[in-house]
């Protein structure tokens, strides 16, 4: 399992085995360089952990239990954990300001606690099993499990199929889970029984409730204005180099401006250009660069293994070691609330449909649980749930997911200071009138930055980080898109209905290429698996 997980941490491994509990752990290494090797426990031996990721107040805390009688024999965050479980249990991770997954062994009581951080930007999978439990930061590690059920989630696929991913706890895997954000689940080991769950507790959620009395808009943006700054304060605590990623956003510029406020002079920054004009930032990114005369560097990427390539080289420098309102009028009648998920995920269009084969749309039509997606997705309507709701789906389970898994591919740590709880606590409180209205996104982030960052940069339109995939599709992937689509058919793929799909992707006005794309990502997938899995 660890060896699966040496790209999240190749600079060292370590591993507990005791009764009840075998647990592995790879590191990359990002503070405490020469004394912070996993395996790490407290003083005695009988609490260990294994832990991905950061802990951004440990110098706080760790000031805190070495009052309270803690001995520390490292300088990393991960030592903190097991003494503040030592001194709260479970409760413990109530105290953690950070971006984490981690387990622990406690030895005396025969007990393990999971967690994962509020947001979820690290990753924890779960498998159980007739007294058996396994988890991992990707599921590749699991599937090293023998007992682990590799059947396919009929529900996940379908959810993935319209969306792009897989939201909530699911998995393509029907053995497989994820730990929900903001979570902890505590097990009990017994000789006999095995592993058993004995207790899970919610210990943040996002809330969209907004703060009673309001602030004035010029109160909240200091506030604001402060949260950021300590947000980005604390994310600068490492022992290695520190870049910073440049799209020419609102978002991204304003990192930088606070890494500025807060002292930092010798800061890389790094961009993503395309040859398409229409999905080229670099232009914005080199205002930001030179308004703070930054060192920036322009990733000109043609398809994504050029991406891939100057990523490893990016984090081997850093770290060593259909038509547009086509469904407007049938989504007037659409119930109030579902318009999120009809907004962000209508269905797959039918010539795509036609292009999955009889037995896998049977498959997905017979197990997929009825009204998942709807039970997920469903709100009152209101812009200020749709915020709060895609907090909780598209965020952790696209967006965090991707900067994850590309991030670690290449060994580098990733940090997002927009996603401290406590600027997010804040910010979701505010009166949704302060963050947009009908001629401005952002409106108290934009006047926090207003004295702060180019003026044409305040004033442009919030663009997403989209890729020309249609361009993409048609050109330097053609073939490789095909021969993926083509040699999984009959499996998943039919395939006259694949040719009819490409030949629109080809020749028609419509632009189907995000759908060809998740075509493309269950053939990739499917190619690996075992076709039994839902044929049986």
């Amino acid at each position: 399992m660890a060896r699966r997980l040496s790209h999240r941490g190749p600079d060292s491994e370590g591993f507990v085995d005791r009764p009840g509990a075998s647990m592995g752990m790879t590191r990359l290494s990002i503070i405490d360089l020469e004394t912070g090797d996993p395996p790490i426990s407290n003083e005695d031996g009988s609490v260990w952990v294994v832990f991905n990721r950061e802990i951004y107040n440990y110098a706080e805390r760790r000031t805190c239990l070495v009052t309270a009688g803690h001995e520390f024999k490292t300088h990393t965050d991960t030592e903190v954990i097991v003494h503040e479980y030592e001194e709260r249990g479970p409760a413990c991770v109530d105290q953690f300001r950070g971006m984490f997954s981690f387990a622990i062994w406690d030895t005396t009581r025969g007990h393990l606690l999971l967690a994962r951080d509020r947001y979820g930007i690290k990753p924890l999978y779960v498998a159980a099993r007739d007294g058996c439990l396994a988890f991992a930061s990707e599921i590749k590690a699991l599937l090293e499990v023998p007992w682990v059920d590799r059947s396919w989630d009929a529900t996940a696929l379908s959810a993935y199929l319209r969306l792009g991913y897989a939201p909530g706890v699911r998995t393509a895997y029907s053995g497989i889970r994820k730990l929900a954000p903001g979570t902890t689940e505590l097990w009990t080991w017994d000789p006999v029984g095995g592993a058993r769950p004995e207790s899970s507790r919610t210990y943040w959620k996002p809330s969209g409730e907004e703060m009673k009395p309001e602030p004035s808009f010029d109160e909240a943006a200091r506030q604001v204005h402060r949260y950021l700054r300590e947000s980005v304060r604390v994310r600068l605590r490492s022992d290695v180099p520190l870049g910073a990623f440049l799209s020419g956003g609102i978002d991204s510029s304003t990192v930088i401006a606070m890494m500025r406020q807060e002292g930092v002079d010798d800061l890389l920054t790094f961009s993503i250009g395309f040859e398409e004009q229409a999905f080229d930032e670099l232009p914005y990114a080199g205002l930001v660069a030179k308004h703070f005369r930054l060192a920036a560097y322009d990733l000109c990427a043609l398809a994504p293994p050029a991406i891939l390539k100057v990523a490893g080289a990016l984090g081997a420098r850093i770290i060593p070691q259909g038509k547009r309102g086509g469904d407007f009028l049938r989504k007037l009648g659409t119930d109030r609330s579902l318009w999120h998920l009809d907004a962000i995920g209508p269905a797959m269009p039918e010539f795509c449909q036609a292009a999955l084969s009889t037995s896998f749309r049977e498959f997905l039509r017979v197990q997929t649980e009825p009204l998942a997606l709807e039970r997920l997705f469903a709100s009152d309507g209101t812009p200020q749930a749709a915020l709060i709701t895609d907090q909780q789906t598209y965020l952790r389970d696209d967006i965090l997911t991707k900067v994850d898994r590309m991030s670690m591919a290449v060994s580098l740590e990733v940090r997002v200071p927009l996603l401290d709880h406590l600027l997010a606590e804040y910010v979701n409180g505010l009166p949704f009138s302060y963050k947009m209205n009908l001629h401005r996104s952002k409106r108290i982030l934009r006047h926090v930055v207003r004295d702060k960052l180019p003026p044409q940069v305040l004033k442009r339109r919030k663009v997403g980080f989209v890729p020309p995939l249609r361009s993409w599709l048609r050109g330097p992937l053609r073939e490789w898109s095909r021969e993926v689509l083509f040699c999984n058919c009959p499996t998943v793929f039919d395939e006259k209905g694949l040719g009819r799909a490409l030949a629109i992707l080809e020749n028609d006005t419509r632009d189907c290429s995000n759908n060809i794309w998740v075509l493309l990502g269950l053939g990739v997938w499917a190619r690996t698996e075992d076709p039994d899995q839902f044929l049986r």
